[in-house]
C-alpha cells in the first residue's frame, strides 16, 4: 500500500484582547496553538477533514478565546483571551491570554504555545501580554504594558511567514481600543482612563497548510494548491477536506506506469 509523507502547519484561532474601563490596562490575547510536524498518508484514501479554529472577538471585559483547529487526529488549541481591566488573569488556551493588575496570565499548552505574562499595579498599570508559539507574554512594566510573546517562522507555505504572536497588553492612563491581531497571533489589550471604556483587539483565524514532495506524483486536492520548492502545498483558511493523491507514476520514455 502506498503512502506519501505529508507535512503539516495547523495554526488554531488566536485569542482576543481584553477590554474595560477601570483604572488598569487589559491584557493581551494569547497566539492560537501552533503544532508543526509530519504524518504519514496512505495514497488514494478517503478525504481527511480540515478545521480551522476562527479567532475570538474582542468586548469590553475579559476576551474571548480562539477555537481548535485540527487535521487528521492532530489538534492545536484555541489562544486564551486576555484579562479584562477588572484584576482577572488572562484565560488558558493554545498560548495564554495575559493578566491585568497583579494577576498573572494564562497557561499555555505544552508542545503548543507559551503562558501570558502577569499584569502590574505600579506606574501606568499595565496588563501582561499575551504568549505567542515561540516564547513567553511579558509582564507588564511600570512604564507600559508587557508585549507579546514572539511567533515561530515557517516556510512551509513556500515563503518565510511568522506565526502565532502574542498580543500586546494594554495600560491606564488613555484611552484606545486594542489593535486587531495579524497573521494568526492574538489581540492587543485595550487601554482606558477611569469611566472611559476600550474595547480589546480581535484575535486572527486559524491557518491549515499540508505539503508534500511533488516529485513522481499526482496533486491531491482541497484548499488553495500551489507549488514551490518542488513541493505541493494546500493553504485552508476555512474548514474543508484533504483528499489525498491516487497515484504516483513513472515516465519511462513510452511507458507511463501507475502505482495506487
Amino acid at each position: 500500500m502506498a503512502t506519501i509523507n505529508v507535512s503539516y502547519l495547523i495554526a488554531a484561532g488566536g485569542g482576543a484582547g481584553g477590554g474595560g474601563n477601570t483604572v488598569e490596562g487589559s491584557g493581551g490575547g494569547g497566539a492560537g496553538g501552533l503544532l508543526i510536524g509530519n504524518d504519514t498518508i496512505i495514497l488514494g484514501s478517503s478525504g481527511l477533514s480540515v478545521v480551522v479554529g476562527s479567532e475570538g472577538i474582542g468586548s469590553t471585559s475579559t476576551g474571548s478565546s480562539g477555537n481548535n483547529s485540527s487535521f487528521n487526529g492532530h489538534s492545536s488549541i484555541g489562544g486564551g483571551g486576555g484579562a479584562g481591566n477588572y484584576g482577572y488573569a488572562g484565560l488558558g488556551g493554545g498560548s495564554g491570554g495575559g493578566g491585568s493588575r497583579a494577576n498573572s496570565g494564562g497557561t499555555g499548552t505544552t508542545g503548543q504555545g507559551n503562558n501570558g505574562g502577569k499584569g502590574n499595579t505600579a506606574g501606568v498599570r499595565g496588563a501582561g501580554g499575551g504568549g505567542g508559539a515561540g516564547g513567553v507574554g511579558n509582564n507588564a512594566a511600570s512604564g507600559g504594558g508587557g508585549s507579546g510573546g514572539v511567533g515561530v517562522s515557517s516556510s512551509i507555505s513556500g515563503s518565510i511567514v511568522t506565526y502565532c504572536s502574542g498580543g500586546n497588553g494594554g495600560i491606564y492612563g488613555t484611552t484606545s481600543n486594542g489593535v486587531n491581531a495579524t497573521l494568526y497571533g492574538g489581540g492587543g489589550g485595550g487601554s482606558t482612563t477611569n469611566g472611559t471604556s476600550s474595547t480589546g483587539g480581535n484575535g486572527y483565524q486559524g491557518i491549515v497548510i499540508l505539503s508534500y514532495s511533488s516529485s513522481g506524483i499526482t496533486d491531491g486536492t482541497g484548499g488553495t494548491i500551489s507549488h514551490s520548492g518542488g513541493n505541493t502545498i494546500h493553504i485552508f483558511t476555512s474548514n474543508g477536506t484533504f483528499i489525498p493523491p491516487t497515484s504516483t507514476f513513472i515516465n519511462k520514455g513510452n511507458l507511463l506506469a501507475f502505482f495506487s
